[in-house]
């Protein structure tokens, strides 16, 4: 899986440009993520960057725009992640949220509840005057007769 994490935000490689990097001097390459087989680019600034470098040193590529599916993508907005592999195993589905979110989340269900309890709690005091003024008529209709 193409992807890296920057400040805990997944991004995913826009582009890859196979190639063969042969042994010599290749230092204009050293501030791109450089696999065996090619350079992998997180942005189009990126790609233009290595293809360029790339073009500098003499060396043939094939440049190739990367898809991912939109399912991944969605699943990571928003989110912050410790590492790389916390992501690809919340994006395989492996765990169910990043370590950093889970506090954050745990709080939200928490004030939920409470909001619940609150509402469950002015509906049971409804229901007590509701009980007494039905509770009230009726006495008065027995002491009526």
């Amino acid at each position: 899986m193409k992807i890296q994490v920057n400040d805990g935000v997944v991004q995913f490689a826009t582009h890859f440009v196979a190639t063969q990097i042969p042994d010599i001097d290749v230092r204009p390459l050293r501030r791109f993520h450089v696999d065996p087989d090619g350079i992998t680019c997180y942005s189009d600034k990126e790609k233009d960057q290595a293809e360029a470098a790339l073009k500098s040193l003499g060396l043939s590529f094939v440049t190739e725009t990367l898809n991912h599916p939109k399912e991944h993508k969605d699943k990571t907005e928003g989110l912050k992640y410790g590492s790389r592999t916390e992501a690809i195993k919340h994006i395989n589905g492996e765990i169910e949220m990043p370590d950093s979110e889970i506090i954050p989340y745990l709080k939200k269900e928490r004030n939920n509840l409470r909001i619940q309890l609150d509402q469950v709690i002015v509906e049971k005091e409804e229901l007590k005057i509701k009980n007494k003024q039905v509770g009230d008529a009726l006495l008065q209709m027995m002491f009526k007769k």
